[in-house]
């Protein structure tokens, strides 16, 4: 499950520069969760997405906010949903049912 996404892009954080980004050999847990829903990262929330993408990086979120939104965002959130249960899934929490 582990995955590390080459940024086109560097971000330089104070004095260190971020070439990649690197999600962590694990499942997702709760406390990734804090803050956010499910239902919100399913549906591909913006700032849902890179609040939990910080945690499993453990990137700050100045950090995630300066990600190329054109060339690596895509590859990013695309990593992230692997992290995250399929359609259909049985609902946990108080994520409201349809």
């Amino acid at each position: 499950m582990g995955k590390t996404i080459k940024l086109k892009h560097p971000i330089t954080q104070g004095s260190e520069i971020i070439t990649e980004i690197k999600f962590p050999d694990r499942r997702i847990k709760a406390g990734d969760l804090r803050g956010t829903s499910l239902r919100k990262l399913q549906e591909g929330d913006t700032d849902s997405l890179l609040l939990v993408v910080g945690r499993l990086t453990g990137h700050t979120p100045s950090v995630m906010q300066e990600i190329d939104a054109f060339d690596d965002l895509e590859n990013v959130l695309s990593a992230a949903f692997d992290f995250l249960p399929k359609e259909g899934s049985p609902k946990i929490g108080n994520e409201p049912s349809e």
